[in-house]
């Protein structure tokens, strides 16, 4: 009687709100913590290749450049569909305004943050590792200058996508219905082939998928074989955008392919995951570097071997995601490494998730506590190193935007069929006229105008000193004088 007194006591009291725990706290932080981090590069203007598709739109117009841009004819190491789609819609919207390109770019990568975190949390039920792993990706700094440079959203798209992807593999293989699971394995299919509209590079990611259904999978009996029917579109989806990239021979960077440097490579962008400072070219490796790739390539075979499931998903993601990029012979670049830092986070939560039960034989607290001290250390660390590696970056399209105001103020109008010829400044490399300052002077003029720069000791400025054009200037203590005064 009591008892039942007390039930009915309790049923009459007013439900209390749920608790708010701290591992529902966890996921907001990760994100405020990487915003933080990374909101400073919402205040870059536009950078080199940049004004690359923006020069195609405004010389093609909207109809030719999204059919050149679905054949793959358009300029440059191939800017994809899904970027291609997002530059027009913001040169049709804002105009050359990079702010709303920028935001787009953040909220991309804010947007993978949140899906890592999801996939770690939901297939290890450790919301501190899930939490370590959001972190890690969010302000990693090896990636630096990568939010800050439009022409990176082929790499920051992808990652979204492929992040969404292995969400959706995990679901599919979880389900307990076999319509859901359909359902999911359409829905991974289908964002696959958005990351691949993204970056056809990330085609080598496949197996990532096809190792999670063999993992993720809950029933013994024939996993092998469900997982093997699974992945088989996203293998054939792969080789065929790979055939075709191949055989179209429609993208630039194949110009500068090569085996030469390619094991060499893969330790410098390795061990850069590791110690994300400094950055070699291709041609060797400094010492920290090779240590710190030597490092991380055992404890990637140590996980890939005994590991959770998120740690070997994670080593082999980061394995396959720096491959595409150690072909280029001539440059290395921290965009490089943005692909597969998702897979570097994922293996740090699955170092956390190894480390716990040793930490907690000698104290049921450690495990917090020094998973606590420990990002406590490097998400600060990491924090600083972005801030001061993105420096250059700033002061780098703060040199454009200079040169595109004063091109503006000297010559609000330029008639078609003009030359604008500009002499000195800090934006002369000689490579940049074949592309960049065409499609600077496009957005600005019109795709008739012609845009060159040189330097002030190069001997083609002595002729532009000495003729006629009335749009030749030359920069004298960081303003823009022209020679002769424009019709």
């Amino acid at each position: 009687m009591p008892a039942a007194v007390s039930d009915a006591r309790a049923a009459s009291l007013p439900a209390q709100a749920p608790r708010i725990t701290i591992d529902r706290l966890l996921l907001p932080l990760a994100l405020l913590g990487t915003l933080a981090a990374q909101a400073r590069t919402l205040t870059f203007y536009f950078f080199q290749d940049d004004y690359v598709p923006f020069g195609e739109i405004a010389k093609n117009g909207t109809w030719e450049y999204l059919w050149r841009l679905v054949l793959a004819r358009d300029l440059t190491p191939n800017w994809r569909v899904v970027p291609g789609v997002m530059y027009l819609a913001s040169y049709k919207l804002f105009g050359m305004t990079p702010l709303p390109m920028h935001i787009a770019m953040l909220l991309l990568h804010l947007g993978t943050v949140a899906l890592i975190y999801r996939i770690a949390v939901r297939s290890t039920g450790h919301a501190w590792a899930a939490f370590a792993a959001a972190v890690v990706f969010g302000v990693h700094p090896a990636y630096a200058g990568a939010l800050g440079q439009v022409a990176v959203v082929p790499h920051i798209a992808a990652a979204f996508f492929l992040a969404a992807t292995l969400n959706a593999v995990f679901d599919c293989a979880r389900a307990k219905r076999a319509s859901s699971a359909r359902a999911w394995w359409a829905a991974a299919i289908a964002l696959y082939i958005l990351a691949l509209m993204s970056n056809e590079s990330m085609a080598i990611i496949f197996p990532v998928f096809g190792l999670a259904f063999v993992l993720f999978g809950e029933e013994p009996e024939g996993r092998i074989r469900r997982a093997a029917f699974r992945v088989l579109p996203f293998a054939v989806i792969g080789f065929v955008a790979a055939l075709a990239v191949k055989t179209c021979d429609c993208t630039e960077a194949s110009s500068v392919y090569s085996l030469d440097h390619a094991p060499r490579v893969f330790l410098i962008y390795a061990g850069r995951l590791l110690y994300p400072i400094g950055l070699e070219p291709p041609f060797y490796i400094d010492a920290p570097h090779l240590y710190a790739a030597i490092v991380l390539l055992a404890v990637a075979s140590a996980m890939l071997a005994r590991g959770p499931a998120i740690g070997r998903i994670g080593a082999v993601w980061m394995a396959l995601a720096i491959i595409p990029h150690i072909f280029v012979e001539d440059h290395t670049a921290n965009r490089f490494t943005y692909l597969a830092t998702p897979g570097f986070a994922m293996l740090a939560a699955g170092c956390a998730i190894v480390l716990e039960p040793q930490l907690r034989r000698a104290n049921t607290r450690a495990p917090a506590l020094a998973g606590a001290a420990l990002l406590a250390m490097i998400a600060p660390w990491y924090a600083m190193q972005t801030h001061l590696q993105n420096e250059p970056w700033r002061r780098t399209t703060s040199d454009w935007q200079h040169l595109h105001d004063e091109l503006q103020r000297v010559y609000p109008d330029v008639p078609p069929g003009a030359r604008v010829e500009v002499i000195g400044g800090r934006l002369t490399h000689p490579l940049d006229d074949f592309f960049v300052m065409p499609a600077l002077g496009w957005t600005i003029w019109s795709p008739e105008v012609t845009l060159q720069t040189f330097a002030e000791d190069d001997p083609y400025a002595v002729k532009i000193r000495a003729n006629n054009n009335p749009y030749a200037a030359e920069f004298q203590h960081g303003t823009l004088v022209p020679w002769k005064n424009p019709p």
